[in-house]
């Protein structure tokens, strides 16, 4: 029985997401589709090569919310985070945060 815990413990912690935190948007860039999200003091909870930053994969679910809300966050000054699922490429060829989920809250 103690086997099993260890080794559920173990998994979970490859599974793990965590978020940046809520900080201001400084800049919004496209590329190929993809958005990438700038606030130099996002949290780099998985260890890219690249922080500061999360990217919006246009490809992932629930795209075009967060996108929408980036840009409200972005046009209002509102701090918005990230949950982030792992790190993938980015068109500098280095890995970058992929947000998978983001939240706004007073």
């Amino acid at each position: 029985m103690k086997n099993i815990l260890l080794l559920l413990l173990f998994s979970l912690s490859f599974c793990s997401h965590a978020n940046t935190s809520k900080q201001i948007i400084s800049k919004i860039q496209v590329e190929s589709g993809h958005v990438y999200i700038f606030s130099s003091k996002f949290a780099n909870t998985k260890n890219c090569e690249r922080s500061g930053l999360v990217k919006l994969d246009k490809d992932l679910p629930g795209f075009k919310e967060m996108y929408s809300m980036a840009l409200t966050a972005f046009t209002t000054k509102t701090p918005i985070g990230f949950w982030v699922l792992n790190c993938g490429l980015s068109p500098w060829r280095v890995t970058v945060p992929i947000a998978y989920a983001s939240y706004l809250s007073e």
